[in-house]
């Protein structure tokens, strides 16, 4: 069998599928994040690296203990 590829406009939900109910209700708090969001990476020009530093800076200087993991090691094969 050969495997086909979505197109990028597929819709691929998690968790249930809207059955033909039509278009999905606006959420209010979904919108305002995404808005605070998108207010936040404009003030950046969407640098992605110029977001990251504020990001760490706020979170430097907010006052609060962050948790940090060290990645997991993975096992390294045996030569041989």
């Amino acid at each position: 069998m050969r495997k086909q590829r979505l197109p990028a406009n597929y819709p691929v939900y998690t968790g249930r599928v809207n059955r033909g109910a039509g278009k999905v209700k606006a959420d209010p708090i979904v919108e305002e994040v995404r808005k605070v969001r998108d207010e936040h990476a404009a003030r950046f020009n969407y640098d992605l690296k110029a977001i990251y530093r504020d990001l760490k800076e706020l979170e430097r200087t907010s006052g609060r203990r962050y948790v940090k993991f060290e990645p997991e090691r993975l096992p390294t094969k045996m030569a041989g």
